[in-house]
C-alpha cells in the first residue's frame, strides 16, 4: 500500500496499473495460510499444472528459502506429494491428457538417479499402462480421501510454521512500526488524560473565597451641644 501510495502521489499511473495487476496476480499476496492452500488445491482440482508449478515456485523463492535448511527440505518434499495427488485427481476425472502433460514436464526430474524416490516414480510412469490403479496394491492408497486430507494436513502445517518464522518484508515491517507507535502516542495521551483525571481527584484546586473590598469608613460627625 505504501508504494501504491506513492506512485499515485507522484503521478506514475503507468506503473501503478502494471504493479497492481502483478499483485493482483500474486497467489502469495495474503501472507495467510488459508487462502494459499486453497489456490494450491484448486489447482489441482481443475487440472491447472501451469498455475500450480507458478503458485508453488513462488513459495519456494518467498517462502521455503528463508526457513532453517531441514525445515525448507521438509516443505519442499511435499511438492512430490502434490503432483501425485495431482495424477489421482487426473484418472478420477479421466483425464489421461493431464497426465501425461505432467510427466512430459517432471519425468526426467522425478525419475533422476538423484531423486530419493525416483524407483517409486519409476512405477508412476508406468501408470497409464495399469488397468484399475485404484487397486492396484502400489498406488491403492493414494485413491483413498484419507490419504488426501492427510496430505492437506500436512500442507496446512508447513505452511503455517513457514509464514510464522520467516521475518517480514522490510515495507510491511515499516509500516507495522508505523502503527505500532500511532498506538503508543494513543496510549501515552490516554495514561495522561487518566493522570490527570487522578490528580484532581486526590487534590482539588482551591477554592478561592470572594473578599469584599475595603470600603473607606466615615469618621464620626462629633455633636454639637445645643445653642444657648
Amino acid at each position: 500500500e505504501l508504494i501504491k501510495e506513492y506512485l499515485l502521489f507522484r503521478g506514475y499511473m503507468q506503473t501503478f496499473s502494471v504493479f497492481t495487476a502483478e499483485q493482483n496476480r500474486d497467489a502469495t499476496r495474503p501472507a495467510r495460510v488459508g487462502p494459499i492452500l486453497k489456490n494450491l488445491l484448486q489447482h489441482v482440482e481443475r487440472q491447472e499444472l501451469g498455475a500450480l508449478n507458478e503458485l508453488w515456485r513462488g513459495l519456494v523463492s518467498r517462502v521455503f528459502s528463508q526457513l532453517p535448511a531441514h525445515k525448507a527440505k521438509a516443505a519442499e518434499s511435499l511438492r512430490e506429494s502434490i503432483l501425485k495427488l495431482y495424477i489421482v485427481t487426473a484418472i478420477k476425472k479421466n483425464n489421461p491428457k493431464a497426465v501425461e502433460e505432467l510427466f512430459t514436464l517432471h519425468a526426467s526430474e522425478l525419475t533422476d538417479p538423484n531423486n530419493v524416490n525416483s524407483e517409486q516414480w519409476t512405477a508412476w510412469l508406468a501408470l497409464k499402462y495399469v488397468k484399475d490403479p485404484r487397486n492396484d496394491p502400489r498406488f491403492a492408497s493414494y485413491f483413498h480421501q484419507e490419504w488426501a486430507e492427510l496430505l492437506e494436513g500436512s500442507l496446512r502445517n508447513v505452511l503455517d510454521t513457514a509464514f510464522r518464522e520467516i521475518p517480514l518484508p522490510t515495507l510491511l515491517a515499516f509500516k507495522i512500526h508505523r502503527l505500532d507507535q500511532r498506538q503508543r502516542q494513543a496510549e501515552i495521551r490516554a495514561l495522561k488524560a487518566k493522570l490527570e483525571a487522578l490528580q484532581y481527584t486526590i487534590s482539588p484546586p482551591a477554592k478561592t473565597s470572594i473578599s469584599t473590598p475595603n470600603v473607606p469608613q466615615t469618621p464620626p460627625v462629633p455633636l454639637l451641644p445645643p445653642p444657648a
